[in-house]
């Protein structure tokens, strides 16, 4: 019975090609975008679960009071927090800090490279979490000042096959011994590394630093693991307290902490100061949603052709039943033929994502692979779906057709399909193109939004902008003013100015301020960068009141300082240039006090990305007690640009020899923030187009299909004088009701869908009615033209063949 069924199956595909090929392509196509969105959520989903006691680590974040009803919700906290925890909570079962330095210069012997991160953390680091130790052992690898752990990616680089173990890595000048090699950190981890240096190091170096939990660096990540079974909301709902009593008034202004899930971070986390950018949760919903429409408009596809042949199928139908075929005969017979479409589209489909998976990655961002022959999960949750799409495309064409009575049938009676059947049809029409519509907007929306952060005036001015890390060159005392004063000999050089954190990066490090009149329990945490005098003037950034910092004003050094408008709102100050503001500077071994006056303000600019709104800056003019200026921004002609680098570069060797030149554009760094949306935009458009496409697949079958069941008519209608654009227009009207029917609706949804998107972003568009405009006569323009290749094809056929056949 099944191989009859199978046989009669096979037999209808082969002779209707057309309509097989709609059904098999556009099936397929839907089940290999679903294949690879698969992928993506198992890859997004996988983040930091691969540590044993995944479930059990926390994250331990800081909101902290921005002004008004503002809060800056961040991944950071003190360096202190840590042990305070401990000895606050005793069933916690490890604390962790981790501190990240960037562009630390590192070589052995003549092997010099420079790193792009290296961490800090505690001895329980590699106990909390889990990574392959190849060598050394992972419980006393961060024991002691002075301990390094490396990567077998980074042992490699700096000792080739030589034992790492034992040997003294120079780190920005200070000795470090290898105590440990570790497989490389997993991609789908929220943080990457190559080296890990013990917290005792830092603490043996700086001991002063670490006394208090008011050391004002807020720059650390804080971890815990929690014993089984506890419920973190217990140890969560105790912090407030906690604040109060063991911190009390050194904690800065209206601190609170709160835990955060280790899987929850790559997905669910909207703080600022993340390790690494991370996913968004919103963009995997809204790739699945994408994922399932596609299926369910080649769902919809089959559904259409199925009950649109359903007079044609009709008459076999009773044949059936009249020589004793039951009603479930001919459901199973249907159901089958649904289950050989699908099982055919699912092998097409696996070719597909195969072939597409570079195409894939190169879009998102991502390393997936596609294993068609060694991953026997892959393929039998390939044929699960196949088995599950073919049974949902085939239900209602199977359940219907069986329902066919068979004296009405056999008849060739019209009443035997229900007019029912034609309302549905126009309905999943309608569906199939309110969707496509709606994605089409979708996109345009998208890209302009995309389009808006990447061209939004940041407030200055990013062009022709080259930055570069000074590595060892800032640990040396006046050697930086000669650096600059040397590359400003060159005419192609238009500025240099130094600063202590990279633009478009990161923002300063946070330290605690207090305006006159109030106490010490009254700081605030506002981000500082330290910078040289010609920071404003080399960036074009506008002064909105007061100066600059000036070398003509020798004070300025110890006393001076610049603060952009939004700091200016945070602390309240409605004259703000002349007033005294008291802050705190590191000079390398302690925290001391610096009581200035604010001189200037600049109007605000973006240093992060448009997401979040610009926060409060306060700038400080370097000094010796400070941290050293370690990036240089250089802002050249562009004129002859390969000869500028060229020069950048041979200065850079005259005065740091031992070190390579890295260097990056400051509008390269800008564009780079906007990556996740870069690669959900590319993505977003590819897989609409496709669900266009294949609605587009499916309407010209319809369109085939009305013209062969009206070709009496229109050999009529030629004869009585009918031309071929009057057969057109006949033809085409239905679907371009539905088109315009489909767009009425779609547009509210689309409307409704995106200014919920777009309320994320601080700095949004406005919406407009062009892209509803555009994707409107899009729809109609592309429905037109797929439907007109049938109804030309018709219109311009010889009317008496096609009375001659009726």
């Amino acid at each position: 019975m099944l191989r009859n069924y199978f046989s009669i199956a096979w037999r209808n595909l082969v002779r209707h090609k057309v309509y097989s090929g709609i059904n098999v392509l556009g099936l397929a196509i839907a089940m290999a975008a679903c294949l690879l969105i698969v992928l993506y959520l198992l890859d997004e989903t996988s983040y930091d679960r691969y540590h044993p006691n995944a479930d059990r680590i926390y994250r331990v974040g800081g909101s902290y009071d921005q002004g008004g009803d503002t809060r800056n919700r961040s991944a950071i906290t003190n360096f202190g927090l840590a042990p305070l925890l401990s000895s606050s909570f005793p069933f916690i079962e490890k604390t962790v800090r981790l501190t990240p330095v960037t562009d630390e210069p590192v070589r052995y012997g003549a092997r010099k490279y420079v790193e792009e991160v290296i961490f800090y953390a505690d001895e329980d680091f590699f106990n909390l979490f889990t990574f392959r130790f190849l060598r050394g052992n992972p419980a006393r690898a961060l024991g002691g000042p002075g301990h390094i752990v490396v990567t077998q990616t980074a042992a490699t680089k700096y000792f080739g096959q030589d034992d790492p173990l034992g040997k003294t890595l120079d780190v920005d000048g200070n000795l470090v011994k290898v105590t440990g090699v570790i497989a490389d950190v997993p991609p789908n981890s929220h943080f990457h590394f190559d080296m890990v240096i013990s917290m005792k190091t830092v603490e043996n170096e700086y001991p002063d630093f670490v006394k208090t939990m008011q050391s004002g660096a807020i720059t650390h990540y804080t971890y815990l693991l929690l014993p089984k079974g506890y419920d973190a909301q217990r140890l969560a709902a105790q912090l407030p307290q906690f604040v109060k009593n063991a911190i009390g008034k050194e904690a800065p202004k209206h601190t609170e902490y709160f835990l955060q899930p280790l899987r929850d971070i790559h997905l669910r986390s909207a703080l600022t100061r993340e390790l690494e950018p991370n996913g968004d949760i919103r963009y995997v919903y809204v790739f699945v949603t994408v994922a399932i429409i596609i299926l369910l408009i080649a769902c919809v596809n089959y559904t259409n052709l199925a009950t649109a042949r359903a007079a044609v199928r009709a008459k076999e139908v009773g044949l059936r039943k009249v020589v004793g075929a039951t009603r479930q005969q001919i459901i199973f017979q249907f159901l089958g033929e649904s289950l050989l479409f699908a099982a055919l589209a699912m092998v097409l489909a696996l070719g597909l994502g195969y072939l597409a998976t570079p195409l894939f990655n190169q879009l998102s961002g991502k390393t997936l692979t596609v294993n068609l022959l060694g991953n026997w999960q892959l393929l039998a949750g390939g044929l699960a779906f196949a088995a599950a799409v073919g049974l949902l495309a085939g239900s209602y064409p199977a359940f219907f057709l069986s329902a066919f009575q068979p004296v009405k049938t056999l008849k060739g009676s019209a009443s035997a399909m229900g007019s029912g059947t034609l309302w549905l049809r126009k309905g999943l029409v309608v569906a199939q193109f309110t969707i496509s519509i709606a994605l089409v907007i979708a996109t345009l929306l998208v890209y302009q939004q995309w389009t808006f952060m990447r061209n939004q005036k940041l407030g200055y001015n990013a062009d022709q902008v080259i930055t570069m890390p000074l590595q060892t060159l800032a640990d040396t005392s006046g050697r930086v003013d000669a650096f600059k004063t040397q590359l400003l000999r060159n005419p192609r050089v238009a500025a240099v100015t130094a600063s202590g954190n990279p633009l478009a990066r990161r923002v300063g490090n946070w330290r605690q301020y207090v305006t006159a009149g109030k106490q010490d329990a009254d700081q605030v945490n506002i981000a500082t960068i330290d910078v040289d005098h010609d920071f404003f003037t080399t960036l074009q950034t506008p002064l909105v009141a007061g100066r600059g910092f000036s070398k003509q004003c020798p004070s300025d050094v110890a006393e001076a300082y610049v603060l952009n408008e939004a700091a200016v709102k945070f602390l309240g100050l409605d004259n703000p240039v002349g007033q005294p503001l008291r802050g705190s500077l590191f000079n390398g071994k302690d925290w001391k006090t610096k009581q200035g006056t604010i001189v200037g303000v600049v109007k605000d600019f973006h240093f992060a990305s448009l997401h979040k709104a610009i926060e409060p800056v306060i700038f400080s003019l370097y000094s010796q007690e400070t941290f050293p200026l370690s990036w240089l921004s250089v802002r050249i002609s562009g004129q002859d640009l390969p000869g500028t680098t060229a020069f950048l570069k041979s200065t850079w060797a005259t005065f740091v020899p031992d070190e390579p030149w890295q260097y990056t554009f400051l509008a390269d760094d800008i564009n780079n923030l906007y990556q996740a949306e870069a690669h959900f935009l590319r993505v977003f458009t590819v897989f609409s187009g496709l669900a266009i496409f294949i609605a587009c697949l499916g309407t010209f079958g319809l369109a085939a299909f009305t013209a062969v069941q009206r070709t009496r008519e229109i050999g009529i209608r030629k004869v009585l004088g009918a031309g071929v654009g009057n057969i057109v227009g006949m033809l085409s009207k239905d679907f371009l009701r539905l088109v315009l029917l489909a767009n009425v609706i779609a547009w509210p949804l689309a409307w409704w869908a995106m200014q919920r998107w777009l309320w994320d972003f601080a700095y949004r568009i406005d919406i407009g009615w062009q892209p509803f405009a555009l994707a409107g006569v899009a729809a109609l323009l592309i429905t037109l033209l797929t439907v007109s290749f049938q109804t030309v094809k018709a219109a311009v056929a010889n009317p008496v063949k096609s009375l001659r056949n009726e």
